[in-house]
């Protein structure tokens, strides 16, 4: 599995480059996630697991359905019966608040240390599976809806459709648009301005010359760093005959 440490500067760099695209939709769906804010902040105190997390993940699990199970959507509250789906075998559940509570814990998120923006990102794409980094494109999961989409879907478990466009709108969208209306949201995650991290404002690390790199671990390098977007390099003749 990628660990978070190695993946932190590439969410943070999509997350610079992000447009949300369906715009009027990520906006209905974040009016529904501040109607139902009291239940996932229910579920936030049980898990520690913040409620603007749960609200985009229940988006995309269930449409906001309070009667399928935040592990997957499987409608079977107070049926009686367990999941089928990945994760196979958990339940059975009375409520909704109790199949998210087992849903969050099963995936380990109740221990999460720090949810940080990147952090966010990372376990929402976690949360779906890591699949698509072998597929060489954004997880639609995440970024459905916004410019960093790609066509590509696992329309099942394990079948992936290389050509399928999903219609659902990722996570990362939902998230946006929930910042730009609870201006909290953004607080919690360390975001001022447009979208910057606060730690746009520490002091700046070291500097890196030129001469320590050849150009394509130079390029490798700066791209890894957050808030650059894009390199240029500029090739002058040296001085002389």
């Amino acid at each position: 599995m990628p660990r978070f440490d190695d993946m932190k500067a590439g969410y943070t760099n999509l997350w610079a480059r992000m447009q949300v695209v369906r715009v009027e939709e990520a906006q209905r769906a974040v009016k529904g996630i501040l109607e139902d804010r009291a239940r996932y902040e229910n579920v936030e105190q049980a898990t520690g697991v913040p409620w603007f997390f749960i609200g985009p993940v229940h988006h995309r699990e269930s449409n906001r359905s309070f009667a399928g199970v935040l592990h997957n959507g499987e409608r079977i509250i107070g049926t009686g019966r367990k999941t089928r789906l990945v994760p196979a075998g958990r339940g059975p559940f009375a409520s909704w608040d109790e199949a998210a509570v087992d849903a969050l814990k099963h995936q380990g998120l109740d221990e999460v240390p720090e949810w940080t923006l990147p952090r966010v990102l990372y376990e929402f794409e976690k949360y779906n599976g890591f699949g698509y980094i072998k597929q060489r494109i954004n997880s639609p999961y995440v970024w459905a809806g916004t410019n960093l989409q790609q066509p590509g879907k696992y329309v099942r478990d394990g079948v992936f459709d290389r050509n399928h466009m999903d219609r659902q709108l990722g996570c990362a969208a939902i998230l946006a648009k929930l910042m730009e209306l609870d201006e909290s949201v953004a607080i919690q995650l360390g975001i001022t301005g447009e979208g910057e991290d606060a730690s746009r404002d520490e002091e700046p690390g070291p500097f890196t010359t030129i001469k320590d790199y050849d150009t394509d671990a130079l390029i490798i390098e700066l791209t890894s760093r957050p808030h650059i977007e894009h390199v240029q390099v500029i090739y002058r003749k040296p001085p002389g005959p």
